[in-house]
């Protein structure tokens, strides 16, 4: 099994920052986590760019839908059934609106009692990282994201539309599968991408595949791959 230490070694200079690991605490949270009171998709931006290791709960956060999205919070009725966003973003109907906040777009209320980031290097002993976060341009991405696919054929998840909170807190744990996205302009603003950068995230069991990926990407074979293409 890949360590988190190995990740962070293999991807680092490929990605943005950071890579980060993503943790649900069930039960309490250990004391080397600092609680941070802000957007919760906004702890990968912490984790990643300033290196902390930092969590959400139901009370400390700055945003309820994504606090709801994460079974951490019971919402308002119109961020339980998206009203909210069918009046506002024109393009989007009632429906769309609601079966973004249900489903695999959601994690169970009250199953957790906080979610936290850190960088991969910095994983205290023993805990236990539920799945992978980087940034990165589209080129690293098709790498990346490719974790799960080199194993078994099963493609991606491609999300649009969606919040960034589904994409990386409820997904990944209802799909069980890795998450390639854009990200939404809530989920982009509050971790700062650039343009040209994109999220994806990887459940920890696909990490062997990952880290075989990132250690041996230089060793494909393009001119024989060519070669078996050509008539």
């Amino acid at each position: 099994m890949a360590t988190p230490q190995e990740l962070h070694d293999a991807l680092y200079g490929k990605v943005r920052g950071n890579p980060v690991g993503i943790k649900l605490f069930y039960d309490e949270v250990p004391e080397c986590f600092t609680a941070v009171k802000v957007d919760p998709c906004r702890i990968v931006r912490h984790a990643m760019d300033m290196g902390e290791r930092c969590y959400i709960d139901g009370v400390n956060q700055d945003c309820m839908t994504g606090a709801f999205t994460a079974g951490l919070h019971e919402g308002t009725e119109e961020i339980r059934n998206g009203a909210y966003l069918a009046r506002n973003i024109p393009p989007m109907s009632e429906i769309a609106a609601y079966k973004s906040k249900v489903g695999h777009n959601v994690l169970p209320p009250g199953m957790l009692r906080a979610i936290g980031a850190v960088p991969l290097n910095d994983v205290p002993d023993g805990l236990e990282i539920d799945w992978v976060c980087v940034v990165c341009t589209p080129a690293w991405a098709n790498w990346i994201a490719s974790a799960r696919s080199v194993l078994d054929g099963t493609p991606p998840h491609g999300a649009a539309g969606t919040s960034f909170c589904s994409e990386l807190f409820a997904v990944p744990w209802h799909e069980d599968n890795v998450v390639m996205t854009a990200g939404d302009i809530g989920g982009r603003m509050n971790n700062r991408l650039k343009p040209e950068e994109m999220f994806v995230i990887v459940p920890w069991k696909y990490t062997d595949s990952l880290l075989k990926i990132m250690t041996t990407y230089k060793d494909v074979d393009a001119r024989g791959a060519l070669e078996a293409t050509r008539p």
